[in-house]
């Protein structure tokens, strides 16, 4: 069911997706390998951002080698070897041509992208919810105020209204507050974090409750 903490998924590098259970929700320590695997090596892509829809149909990816965000459908919802493609994409390459970190809003119209080009987000919209084939670049928003350098993952909260960026200068975290939500030429700066002692973090992950 939605955000219930029981699935786990991971991206691996060499582009294969691989789902765990989770016996206590949201504890990593009871994550056990659901011996559910997807490989998409045959796409010839670096994969390096991934999302997923809250009713676990809808999965959307972006890579770094060919600068393209793909969509994808689970014919079962949340699991991953029923993952089919598409045939639907969106080439990123104008905005960021090593592009990392993805976003879905949650009522599938808007798109977010960012990566290596500064770490600038590039907001994107689709006017048929969650259909590539409909996106069409809206804004930017520029975060060298912050110092950002490459964002490598990002996630909004429910409502739109606060965005976090995991970046890779000195482990950086980053917040966002958009006065208007879901658009990105209305956030600000707000709060960030330093977790030099971390390296870069390639995945971000916040709970529905925002707590963990």
């Amino acid at each position: 069911s939605e955000d219930d903490g029981t699935k786990m998924y991971i991206l691996h590098s060499d582009d294969k997706i691989f789902q765990y259970t989770l016996s206590t929700a949201y504890d990593i320590a009871t994550a056990s390998y659901a011996s559910k695997t997807k490989d998409l090596s045959s796409e010839s892509d670096i994969k390096e951002g991934m999302w997923m829809s809250a009713n676990g149909e809808k999965l959307f990816l972006v890579g770094r080698n060919l600068d393209t965000v793909r969509s994808y459908t689970m014919s079962t919802p949340w699991d991953i070897s029923t993952l089919s493609y598409d045939s639907k994409s969106l080439d990123v390459s104008a905005k960021d041509n090593e592009p990392r970190a993805i976003f879905v809003g949650d009522d599938g119209n808007e798109l977010y992208v960012s990566g290596d080009a500064g770490g600038d987000i590039h907001q994107y919209s689709m006017s048929s919810a969650y259909d590539l084939a409909t996106a069409s670049f809206t804004a930017t928003k520029d975060t060298s105020g912050e110092s950002l350098n490459a964002c490598h993952a990002m996630q909004f909260n429910r409502d739109g209204s606060v965005l976090i960026v995991a970046d890779n200068n000195n482990g950086r975290w980053q917040e966002y507050n958009l006065s208007t939500n879901w658009d990105i030429t209305s956030a600000s700066a707000g709060t960030h974090y330093i977790r030099s002692w971390e390296g870069v973090a390639k995945g971000l992950y916040i709970t529905p409750d925002g707590e963990n």
